[in-house]
């Protein structure tokens, strides 16, 4: 736990990072994603995290879990 936490921190910190946050826009489609695509309570993270992406204008993302993000229908995922 203390090499991931460490290593999310590193990220975290990188000069090359953008912080975004979720918003009114996202939140907003996150309930809509919930609601519309019957997700359960083990989604509601990976649910508001991409609802941040979406408001951020990101539709691509480098994932080992394609399948997460894969019912919302809004990104391309590339899986390495």
């Amino acid at each position: 736990m203390d090499v991931a936490r460490d290593l999310a921190q590193k990220w975290w910190t990188a000069h090359e990072v953008t912080h975004i946050f979720p918003g009114d826009a996202a939140v907003a489609q996150f309930f809509a994603w919930h609601r519309d695509h019957g997700l359960g309570r083990k989604r509601i993270l990976d649910t508001l995290l991409a609802a941040t992406y979406r408001s951020a204008g990101i539709n691509s993302l480098l994932t080992t879990n394609a399948n997460d993000f894969a019912i919302l229908g809004e990104f391309q995922c590339v899986t390495p």
